[in-house]
């Protein structure tokens, strides 16, 4: 092949692959006008035309160098096929009712159906225009780019500056939440054999507690109501929707004190800008710029990076854009180490505690059958929870079962160490001095207690008793509150330890321990995740658990009940709902939890 039509082939390659990538993020725009909440990085403008112009480039450069070894071979027709194909697939993946299999049919029908235009010579002329409008795509792709990453940082700059003066002697906080990590026995909800010592000498400083309970059993609706003070039933958040503007939040409220806030999350499916938790945030930073993160702003590279059979060829399920707890921490450190001069209200969202997480161990053992746990990694990796796509973790064998709860264990103490070693840094910056700092986790896990796995499937206690420590100025040191506590009086909590006795958040003080403060807890879950039929919430739309000191009381989503007597202990064993001696418990809590509903729901 001539030296010019290789460059002409590659400038088309590119301009297919800026054009398909513009027409995704035309795709978006729509989407995001339309009121649905795309879940992806705002940097998608350059990075989705990015990830299809390597895709692009790479498929024609692979068609020219088979050109070569093929005499005769006039490599034109398919290059035109492919990239039609690869723009008709790229836009149909984003309507996830249509069967891929069928899209890939479609796509190559039409693709070879271009090729044969394309030897039309009328039509051949409009080749010319293509490098005319490789580089016009260009130039509205990195003027876009450019306003965007200029605008973000315009907007925080003009936000900083317009703080008002905060309060003299006013304490910074830190929000630290440990997502997905369940309370077991110690301070910082971990058991001893995740060795979490640093941690939990930490959190004995403060005051903790030993019954705190989520509001919900998933990231969204629970730090929801961490920022509102607020019941998930109240609140605009679900599978789909983010949190609305209807309450005020946390970070309004001290941002309007004159606190500098600032957000660093790490999970990326419900904690990003899209869920509506930035709002009041000065400075919020959620997705990498890296090469997974730019492969999932295609649509071609979320399907291949979802697909199980290609993540079982590779041996390999771990998120694309994973962002470890050590990489969120060390970018709030270096954003304080600049940022001094003023009280802060940080918050840090670790999320190496939730799936994918992988065992550890050495080959041979008893635990251990092989180098590669291929099936392993399969089943309770690629995806989590009661959404997994690939098979039921209640499959799992004993042996499995029991490296899945070693590896959660692994996991979560991986972002109890990395907690610990930020605050042990802060404290030698001398900034945890007036700090108020909140150890707390969003929801739990489920590693087959009740043979279930996973989270946002039910209201049981794994998935809801969370780990809970406060310590600062002004708040007890070595106290232990046994009573239970609900995480929706955090912003009250928070507001009141910043110097604020007014706010507009309900409920009462973590830190009132007063027999009139020991009010029943309210946890809800609402269904909407697939393949839910087996589990608790599969068998209706919403359900709720009561929680006092003594008893918890479920209603699951059928209308059925279940009571569990904590004195027997947290494993709720035993369904006490029909044994004699309980009817008259049954029937307060029943009137409570409705009491609760009937006032909260809009």
């Amino acid at each position: 092949m001539r030296l010019g039509s290789t460059v002409r082939s590659l400038i088309l390659a590119l301009g297919a692959g800026l054009a398909i990538g513009a027409a995704e993020v035309l795709l978006v725009q729509v989407a995001l006008r339309g009121g649905v909440n795309v879940r992806l990085s705002a940097d998608y403008v350059w990075m989705a035309p990015l990830a299809n112009v390597v895709v692009a480039v790479g498929l024609v450069a692979g068609l020219l160098l088979a050109a070569r070894f093929k005499t005769g071979w006039d490599p034109a027709g398919a290059i035109v096929a492919t990239l039609t194909a690869l723009g008709i697939t790229s836009i149909a993946f984003y309507y996830e009712s249509l069967h891929k299999a069928a899209v890939l049919l479609l796509a190559a029908g039409l693709g070879s159906q271009a090729a044969r235009l394309a030897r039309v010579p009328a039509l051949r002329r409009w080749f010319a225009l293509v490098p005319v409008t490789t580089v016009a795509l260009a130039g509205w792709i990195g003027i876009t780019s450019a306003r965007l990453v200029g605008s973000t940082a315009r907007q925080e700059a003009t936000t900083i500056a317009g703080l008002p003066s905060p309060p003299a002697g006013a304490p910074n906080v830190l929000l630290l939440v440990l997502d997905t990590v369940r309370r077991l026995r110690s301070y910082s909800g971990l058991d001893s054999s995740a060795a979490t010592p640093a941690l939990d000498a930490f959190a004995a400083r403060g005051t903790s507690f030993d019954l705190a309970i989520a509001p919900a059993p998933w990231t969204l609706p629970s730090h929801a109501s961490f920022f509102t003070g607020r019941l998930p039933i109240e609140l605009s958040t679900s599978l789909s929707d983010p949190l609305d503007d209807r309450y005020p939040t946390l970070a309004e409220f001290l941002a309007a004190r004159g606190y500098l806030t600032a957000g660093f999350v790490g999970n990326l499916s419900f904690a990003t800008r899209s869920s509506g938790l930035a709002r009041g945030f000065a400075y919020y930073r959620d997705y990498d710029r890296s090469v997974g993160q730019i492969a999932l702003s295609s649509s071609l590279g979320r399907a291949v990076l979802g697909a199980g059979w290609i993540r079982r060829t590779l041996g390999n399920h771990e998120l694309a854009n994973r962002r470890h707890a050590r990489d969120v921490v060390s970018e709030f450190l270096a954003w304080h180490d600049g940022h001094r001069h003023r009280p802060f209200f940080a918050f840090l969202n670790l999320f190496d505690g939730h799936e994918p997480y992988f065992p550890e161990g050495r080959s041979g053992s008893s635990l251990w059958p092989g180098a590669r746990w291929t099936n392993y990694e399969h089943v309770v990796g690629l995806e989590a929870g009661a959404n997994a796509e690939v098979a039921d973790k209640r499959s799992l064998t004993a042996d499995q079962a029991a490296i899945h709860e070693q590896a959660y264990l692994r996991a979560a103490a991986t972002a109890a160490s990395e907690a610990a070693a930020m605050l042990g840094e802060l404290e030698r910056r001398g900034a945890l001095d007036n700090t108020i700092v909140v150890i707390v986790s969003d929801h739990g896990e489920q590693t087959g207690q009740h043979r279930l796995f996973g989270h946002l499937n039910s209201l049981y206690l794994p998935a809801v008793h969370v780990p809970l420590a406060i310590v600062g100025p002004n708040v007890g040191r070595g106290v232990r509150v046994r009573h239970a506590v609900g995480l929706n009086d955090l912003p009250v909590t928070i507001a009141q330890l910043a110097g604020a006795l007014d706010s507009p958040f309900p409920g009462r003080s973590l830190l009132d321990t007063t027999e009139a403060n020991r009010v029943p807890v309210v946890s809800m879950l609402e269904g909407g995740y697939q393949k839910q039929a087996g589990y608790p919430i599969g068998q209706g739309r919403e359900m709720f658990a009561l929680t006092t000191t003594g008893h918890r009381y479920i209603r699951n989503a059928d209308g059925s009940e279940e009571l569990f007597d904590l004195r027997d202990g947290v494993a709720e064993a035993s369904n006490r709902a029909s044994a004699p001696g309980y009817a008259a418990i049954l029937a307060a809590l029943r009137l409570q939890l409705d009491s609760i509903i009937r006032s909260s729901r809009p």
